[in-house]
């Protein structure tokens, strides 16, 4: 009951608070409806069925259209991670017309735009630095809750769990790898405040950290390794004005990892470690390692459809390409098992370029924004940006080894991205911009008296 309850508050709260306080606020309400409501919650069919997402998703669109006094100024159009996520939209768009299952493809796609409209809807909305903040925050608790649901279910399939979901991620290992960002996110407030607030944020970590030790997922725990490490050793060598104080940084890392190792039991290191031994290539056994075939036959087939063969393609096709001697399983038709190759069988070339550089140009705003942050002694802009920098490598990492491409979480990661580009950078520089237009008017206007006192122009 106060699953229930809580649910409806919270989407209650976002309506009226996003017109009477913070128009994010609206975003927030997305968000928490993505992490809360799903088919797999056992309260799921106590509430009525109505299209709660869709409601809120137009609450974020009207806001965004026609409250423009508290919305950004900035067109979407002028962040570069966001002008490439929407050539990769209009790529899969048209992919349609080459597909090998144009139906299946056309239903994955009109999820795609209404993503690519959402996510757009939402960067207009984030004007400040707290409608980031409130946006993070937002990430972190919804994390946090599926940790709570987890830890009360505990695991029901063997070393692992199963039948729990999110509305993009039917399978377990997708829901850890959104998981691993919220990891990251609860780190970076946790060093970022002070008082009792950071341990609300502690508490948060520790759920989400927990949940991905109980569903089990490697590809999860390397992402969250991996991105954590990054993190830590660039913030450890940031500038001294920007960067946390060294000695606790090291204290917090030791801490960290005697943390890990205490939440990891033997079912989570058996299985972690056990990737060694999947790490040889085995043609008579299915093991972690098959998907490497995968990626063979991936590459062999881009190679006669360079322009992709849309959603569905290689599942269809992969028994063509991958060797007979090698063992797949039950079946012959398999998923390709990686972000990269599926956007690479299903928009081609061309598609895979366009993924690439949404990521990067992603990348590459954070980075931006950490060197502007650094010079202006700015630390809350440069750790900030560097979190979410921390979080796109840690989630790319993980969703290597998953189907991944049009994943909710990333183009979460994408925006929030070009948020803090447009907010610590875009956004003070046309600020500064236009308080100096009416002073540069003024002076001219000085000069030109000066000009006409001195030439005697003002004398009859």
């Amino acid at each position: 009951m106060l699953n229930v309850l809580f649910f409806f508050i919270s989407q209650f709260s976002a309506y009226i608070l996003s017109i009477t306080y913070n128009p994010a606020l609206a975003f927030v309400g997305y968000e928490l409806v993505y992490f809360f409501f799903h088919r797999t919650r056992w309260w799921y069919y106590q509430v009525p069925d109505l299209p709660y997402s869709f409601g809120i998703s137009l609450l974020v669109l009207a806001i965004a259209l026609f409250d423009r006094k508290r919305t950004t100024p900035t067109p979407w159009i002028s962040s570069a991670p966001l002008r490439w996520m929407w050539m990769l939209i209009v790529m899969h768009g048209l992919a349609t017309f080459w597909a090998l299952l144009p139906d299946y493809h056309y239903r994955f796609f009109d999820n795609f735009l209404k993503l690519g409209i959402v996510v757009t809807a939402a960067y207009k909305l984030c004007a400040t630095r707290k409608s980031l903040d409130y946006y993070l925050y937002a990430y972190i608790f919804g994390c946090a809750y599926l940790g709570y649901l987890l830890l009360n279910m505990g695991r029901n399939s063997g070393a692992r769990v199963a039948n729990f979901g999110l509305v993009d991620a039917p399978d377990v290992n997708a829901v850890a790898a959104a998981l691993v960002p919220g990891a990251l996110i609860a780190l970076h407030y946790f060093l970022k405040d002070k008082g009792w607030s950071r341990w609300l944020f502690f508490v948060g970590g520790a759920l989400t950290v927990n949940a991905m030790v109980l569903i089990n997922s490697r590809g999860a725990f390397l992402g969250l390794i991996l991105g954590a490490a990054y993190y830590i050793i660039r913030l450890f060598f940031l500038e001294k004005s920007v960067r946390v104080s060294r000695k606790t940084l090291l204290v917090i890392t030791v801490m960290g990892a005697l943390a890990l190792v205490e939440v990891f039991d033997q079912a989570a290191i058996e299985r972690f470690f056990g990737l060694r031994e999947e790490a040889r290539l085995t043609e008579g056994k299915e093991t972690g390692s098959t998907r490497v075939f995968f990626w063979k036959a991936a590459l062999r087939m881009s190679q006669d459809h360079p322009w992709g063969m849309g959603v569905g393609g290689f599942v269809m096709m992969s028994p063509n390409y991958i060797p007979e001697h090698v063992n797949t399983g039950a079946s012959r038709n398999r998923a390709v098992h990686s972000s990269w190759f599926q956007t690479l069988t299903e928009v081609g070339y061309l598609g895979f370029f366009l993924f690439l550089m949404m990521i990067m140009s992603a990348g590459w705003a954070t980075q931006k924004v950490i060197r502007y942050a650094t010079k202006k002694h700015d630390a809350i802009a440069a750790r900030t940006a560097l979190a979410l920098q921390s979080c796109l490598v840690s989630y790319i990492i993980s969703i290597s080894f998953l189907d991944r491409m049009r994943a909710v979480v990333l183009y979460w990661l994408i925006m929030f991205a070009a948020c803090a580009y447009n907010i610590y950078i875009v956004q003070p520089n046309t600020e500064q911009a236009s308080s100096r237009k009416p002073a540069a008017r003024f002076d001219r206007f000085a000069k030109t008296e000066k000009v006409r006192s001195k030439s005697g122009l003002d004398h009859d």
